[in-house]
């Protein structure tokens, strides 16, 4: 009776012993993940008899953290090994958490993973969605995670959203722990603000669209983004085309510079401006194209400096440097430094008048003068020339104190101050 009561005893401790630590296990199973302080640190399975002696896991959850205190947390609907002992595991249906630094977070998921413990990589297929805590949500199909180095790479298509508005590429690249976002080939952006900019001489509500045959780079700390390889600006009728270009915008997401490198072309319709670089503060509507020279070329008219400044919304221009102002291959005019008041009408863009300063000179068909300042009418086709005046025609050299030059008839009046003698008149 006595043995029958011990062995009854042992019984009912044994049903709460056996269920407490049937739990407890099940509890380290499902908990295991988060005791991993690296990367390095194998990952353990439950081993699944009736799979091969291969190892599986359903909704595993896994943390990973490197000596920089950077983690990985991945989660997934199932988890298993490609083979028995191997690194490689499997994952269906997975979400991933990369902090790269206090403020930089990317998250990915994916209908399909492959985790490589030896590389510590994770490649991932399938409705790929990755999410930077800078702006950017880009969907594509293939993508590898190296989180030894940092960097999510894809050369699959991608499109998605940025900072600015719509992307697309065929490729992209995260890298420098998420500071930099790298689009591959063809990569192309759709600004939703900044509807009303003039990009150079047009005027128009339609949406900015940069375009690079090459890379699109998102810098996160300079707020830029950086296209190369015959870029493409294109705002209504007006394009802008260079060999590299970048936008600055605001922390509102407006662009607020925008600087192009190489091959500066900006045409609209009629006009166009051609330089070896520009740099348009959007902010203060000031466009400056420089080159050897830079043009700003106009249906009747165009101007030649080492550096043009351009008011779009004023529709002024400035240089300060030797500048030529040449209508229509019939006359000439060149300046230390000119300033141009330009006028648009039926889709093109001429010099209303135009005022130049220093070593003054007008050339015509048939004769030439110089000054100290100068005056220019562009709708009459009339100028004055002021300021120790020299008239040439072929060996002829007459002096005055102002010459008035009616470009049209190519009547030109020679002056002199009141009270100073009148030097000479020369008509044709």
């Amino acid at each position: 009776m006595t043995k029958l009561k011990k062995y009854s005893l042992t019984v009912r401790r044994l049903k709460i012993a056996l269920p407490t630590l049937a739990a407890l296990l099940l509890a380290l199973i499902f908990a295991w993940p988060e005791f991993f302080t690296k990367i390095e640190d194998p990952i353990q399975f439950i081993e699944d008899q009736n799979q091969n002696d291969t190892l599986a896991l359903m909704r595993p959850s896994f943390r990973l953290h490197d000596n920089e205190h950077q983690s990985m947390l991945i989660t997934a609907d199932s988890a298993r090994e490609t083979a028995a002992r191997s690194k490689l595991i499997e994952l269906k249906h997975l979400d991933a958490e990369i902090l790269l630094k206090e403020s930089t977070k990317i998250y990915a998921k994916g209908d399909r993973g492959l985790l490589d413990q030896s590389r510590q990589t994770l490649a991932i297929e399938g409705n790929i969605q990755v999410r930077t805590s800078s702006g950017h949500d880009i969907a594509t199909e293939k993508a590898t995670i190296d989180f030894r180095k940092k960097t999510i790479d894809s050369s699959t298509d991608v499109k998605g959203v940025s900072p600015l508005g719509k992307i697309s590429a065929q490729g992209f690249l995260i890298l420098n722990k998420g500071d930099e976002i790298l689009l591959r080939r063809k990569s192309r952006v759709e600004v939703d603000g900044n509807r009303n900019i003039n990009l150079g001489f047009g005027k128009s509500d339609d949406p900015l669209v940069i375009t690079a045959h090459n890379t699109m780079a998102w810098r996160r700390l300079s707020r830029s983004v950086k296209a190369s390889g015959s870029v493409m600006a294109v705002k209504g009728d007006s394009v802008l085309e260079s060999d590299s270009a970048t936008a600055y915008y605001s922390y509102d997401n407006q662009i607020t510079r925008l600087n192009a490198n190489g091959n500066v072309r900006l045409t609209a319709e009629h006009n166009k401006a051609l330089g070896d670089s520009m740099a348009y503060d959007i902010t203060g509507d000031t466009l400056t194209l420089t080159g050897r020279p830079a043009r700003l070329v106009t249906p009747k008219d165009t101007v030649t400096a080492n550096e043009i400044t351009y008011k779009p919304s004023a529709k002024q221009a400035f240089t300060n440097s030797r500048t030529v102002l040449a209508r229509q291959g019939a006359w000439e005019i060149s300046a230390d430094r000119m300033s141009l008041e330009l006028i648009e009408a039926m889709g093109r863009t001429d010099v209303k008048s135009a005022q130049g300063e220093g070593r003054v000179s007008i050339k015509t068909e048939h004769e030439s003068a110089t000054g100290d300042s100068l005056v220019f009418d562009g709708g009459q086709n009339y100028a004055i020339l002021s300021g120790n005046v020299v008239l040439k025609r072929d060996r002829s050299s007459l002096r005055g104190t102002r010459l008035h030059i009616d470009m049209n008839t190519g009547e030109t009046t020679l002056e002199a101050d009141t009270g100073e003698q009148v030097q000479g008149q020369y008509e044709h």
